[in-house]
Protein backbone atom coordinates (compact mmCIF):
# COMPACT_ATOMS: atom_id res chain seq x y z
CA UNK A 1 0.00 0.00 0.00
CA UNK A 2 0.82 3.40 -1.17
CA UNK A 3 0.88 6.06 1.89
CA UNK A 4 1.41 9.50 1.08
CA UNK A 5 2.89 12.07 3.57
CA UNK A 6 1.07 14.97 3.64
CA UNK A 7 2.45 18.17 5.17
CA UNK A 8 5.63 16.80 5.64
CA UNK A 9 5.35 15.42 8.88
CA UNK A 10 7.67 13.00 10.57
CA UNK A 11 6.49 9.50 12.28
CA UNK A 12 5.32 10.10 15.68
CA UNK A 13 7.64 7.63 16.86
CA UNK A 14 11.54 7.12 15.87
CA UNK A 15 12.65 4.65 13.91
CA UNK A 16 14.59 2.62 16.40
CA UNK A 17 11.81 2.75 18.69
CA UNK A 18 9.36 0.97 16.18
CA UNK A 19 11.53 -1.50 15.44
CA UNK A 20 11.88 -2.29 19.03
CA UNK A 21 8.10 -2.43 20.46
CA UNK A 22 7.72 -4.27 17.30
CA UNK A 23 9.58 -6.79 18.42
CA UNK A 24 8.25 -6.65 21.69
CA UNK A 25 5.17 -7.16 20.90
CA UNK A 26 5.83 -10.12 18.22
CA UNK A 27 7.57 -11.60 21.26
CA UNK A 28 3.80 -11.04 23.41
CA UNK A 29 1.61 -12.07 20.66
CA UNK A 30 3.73 -15.67 20.08
CA UNK A 31 4.04 -16.48 24.01
CA UNK A 32 0.35 -15.96 24.28
CA UNK A 33 -0.69 -17.91 21.68
CA UNK A 34 2.01 -20.44 22.95
CA UNK A 35 0.83 -20.26 26.24
CA UNK A 36 -3.00 -20.50 25.35
CA UNK A 37 -2.23 -23.55 23.15
CA UNK A 38 -0.52 -25.25 26.38
CA UNK A 39 -2.60 -24.43 28.66
CA UNK A 40 0.06 -22.96 30.48
CA UNK A 41 -2.13 -20.86 33.29
CA UNK A 42 -4.92 -23.94 33.37
CA UNK A 43 -7.21 -21.51 33.13
CA UNK A 44 -9.90 -23.01 31.20
CA UNK A 45 -11.50 -25.78 33.55
CA UNK A 46 -14.80 -26.42 31.48
CA UNK A 47 -13.80 -29.00 28.88
CA UNK A 48 -16.27 -27.60 26.48
CA UNK A 49 -14.57 -24.27 26.16
CA UNK A 50 -11.47 -26.13 24.88
CA UNK A 51 -12.03 -24.96 21.49
CA UNK A 52 -10.90 -21.66 22.39
CA UNK A 53 -7.65 -22.97 23.05
CA UNK A 54 -7.20 -24.65 20.01
CA UNK A 55 -8.58 -22.31 17.82
CA UNK A 56 -7.21 -18.69 19.63
CA UNK A 57 -3.54 -20.26 20.26
CA UNK A 58 -2.69 -20.38 16.13
CA UNK A 59 -4.46 -17.34 16.01
CA UNK A 60 -2.03 -15.36 18.01
CA UNK A 61 0.56 -17.17 16.67
CA UNK A 62 -0.45 -16.43 13.20
CA UNK A 63 -0.80 -13.03 14.34
CA UNK A 64 2.57 -12.59 15.63
CA UNK A 65 3.79 -13.88 12.33
CA UNK A 66 2.16 -11.54 10.34
CA UNK A 67 3.35 -8.72 12.54
CA UNK A 68 7.08 -9.91 11.98
CA UNK A 69 6.90 -9.97 8.20
CA UNK A 70 5.30 -6.54 8.37
CA UNK A 71 8.30 -5.17 10.27
CA UNK A 72 10.70 -6.61 8.60
CA UNK A 73 9.38 -6.22 5.11
CA UNK A 74 10.14 -3.00 4.43
CA UNK A 75 11.30 -0.93 7.33
CA UNK A 76 11.32 2.66 6.76
CA UNK A 77 14.29 4.76 8.61
CA UNK A 78 13.76 8.56 9.20
CA UNK A 79 16.22 9.36 7.09
CA UNK A 80 14.25 8.59 3.92
CA UNK A 81 12.84 11.14 2.51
Amino acid sequence: MNQKNYGGQKPVLPFSLRICFGIFMILVFGFAGLMLLFNWFNVIYDPSWNWLRWVGGPIFILYGIFRAYRLFKTPESDDEE
